[in-house]
């Protein structure tokens, strides 16, 4: 492991590389994993500890994402496979293979798939699957390896997601280490440095390191919402804003922006919410995301600076643990303040289940009688949310209007949209906090309940006069 001041290293030599690139893929299956007797197809050479499912070298990444050597239908059937997903709640599986490879490797290929198993008998299951096939010990153009970790990110919230290839190291760290950067943030470094704490040896080539490190020089070129932050960061057109969201947007939201920049829309919405007297509708299961990846971020930073590889608890299976009392131990892990590896919080940071009960964050609720003073009102939590089952695919948010709307509420947004003089301190103070929380972690959950029209309205402005 490298110290946290030095960049990763490849865990193949150069030698070994350029091997692996001239001999026939035969005589690789033989020298590097046994050929017909791959170490990687089945649990003889594996500790318990290495085989997070029974019977697959795999470890859990986070409490959310499982790395696994690729399944066999030998497997599948011996070791009962789908049910292990099951029993963890591994409901999606990204397979990082090209069919027809590594057909020198343990037990032959389906010949149908192409692959080891029949993707059919997963799906027929209940397990959704998704091949994203990328050549071994290689890398393809940063754009693919974007749509899978979008893909990753969609499945994660149907449950949790397992990734292979052929041994689970390689291309499998790639996409696990590309979504860790994307979900959370971090850097390039620090994500190579948690994967291979999880699981040593994770991408193995020199090349699949620089594609990694490219992902993230891509996506911090894409992050920036407010360029007024930032000296010298280049001013940017709308249609060239809108080409950056459509990087960084998946599933719905990508459709709904399509041809609306997210600041506008956001802000807007907000807006017409404290003109109508009514809450913030459906912020708080993204605000439930963006705490989880912010906790995980700090985990991630945290473990990878101290060194400290400390034992990971894989995740309770489903059927162990009573519902309440695992509802409870995921909300006061999200409200936790203080991130300790050792108490076992990171079992707790990619939930997108956890109801949100008891944070700060503001409601629509403009108190009348300081709203001339664009003060910003006390935060109240919803009276009324509906809890769900953990894995079930709707959530939904009970909002009432929290006072009668009255033409007060009306005039006070238009007065702060109409305000062109210079903020004051406290309201440019907020507005720069904001817009370094969207800039650095995408924060518009913190922007959808905020409850002072004057921060809002100078949001809008600033984001609409930095366009070029």
């Amino acid at each position: 492991m490298n110290s946290a001041g030095e960049e990763p290293r490849p865990s193949y030599s150069q030698t070994r590389e350029r091997i692996v690139r001239v001999v026939p893929p035969h005589l690789i299956c033989s020298l590097t994993c046994g050929g017909r007797e791959c170490r990687y197809e089945g649990p003889e050479d594996w500790t318990l500890e290495q085989q997070a499912i029974r019977g697959l070298y795999s470890s859990w990444i986070t409490d959310q994402i499982l790395a696994t050597s690729r399944p066999s239908t030998r497997l599948i059937q011996n070791y009962n496979i789908t049910e292990q997903f099951h029993k963890y709640g591994v409901r999606s599986l990204v397979n990082a293979q090209l069919p027809w490879e590594h057909g020198h490797c343990g037990d032959s290929l389906d010949p149908q798939s192409g692959f080891s198993y029949r993707p059919q008998d997963f799906m027929d299951s209940g397990i959704s699957f998704y091949n994203f096939g990328l050549p071994d010990f290689g890398v393809v153009p940063v754009p693919r390896i974007l749509d899978t970790v979008k893909v990753i990110a969609f499945a994660l919230r149907e449950g949790r997601v397992a990734v292979h290839c052929h041994a689970g190291l390689g291309r499998t760290g790639v996409l696990i280490a590309c979504y860790l950067i994307y979900a959370c943030r971090v850097s390039a470094a620090d994500a190579i440095r948690f994967l291979r704490l999880r699981r040593p040896g994770s991408i193995q080539t020199g090349s699949q390191v620089s594609v990694v490190c490219d992902f993230s020089l891509f996506l911090s070129s894409q992050w920036t919402v407010f360029s007024n932050l930032t000296p010298g960061y280049p001013a940017f057109t709308l249609p060239q804003y809108l080409v950056r969201q459509r990087h960084l947007l998946h599933g719905q939201e990508a459709r709904s922006f399509r041809h609306l920049p997210k600041p506008v829309v956001v802000i807007c919405r907000r807006l017409a919410q404290l003109a109508g007297g009514r809450r913030a509708r459906g912020p708080w299961v993204e605000l439930e995301k963006e705490t989880a990846h912010k906790l995980l971020r700090q985990v991630i930073i945290r473990v990878v600076h101290e060194r400290q590889g400390k034992k990971f608890q894989s995740p309770i299976c489903e059927s162990e643990e009573i519902e309440p009392e695992r509802k409870g131990k995921k909300r006061q892990g999200l409200l936790q303040s203080q991130i300790s590896c050792d108490t076992g919080i990171l079992q707790l940071l990619l939930t997108s289940d956890t109801s949100v009960d008891t944070m700060n964050n503001g409601l629509c609720e403009l108190d009348l009688g300081k709203m001339s003073d664009f003060e910003a009102s006390k935060s109240k939590f919803p009276e009324t949310l509906e809890k769900v089952e953990s894995n079930g695919p709707k959530r939904e948010i009970v909002a009432e209007p929290c006072q009668p709307i009255t033409p007060q509420h009306v005039l006070y947004i238009a007065e702060a949209m109409a305000e062109l003089e210079t903020p004051e301190t406290m309201v440019k103070q907020r507005v720069d906090h904001l817009q370094k929380l969207v800039n650095e972690e995408g924060a518009w959950a913190e922007v959808s309940t905020e409850n002072n029209p004057k921060i809002l309205s100078t949001l809008l402005w600033d984001w609409l006069q930095q366009l070029s």
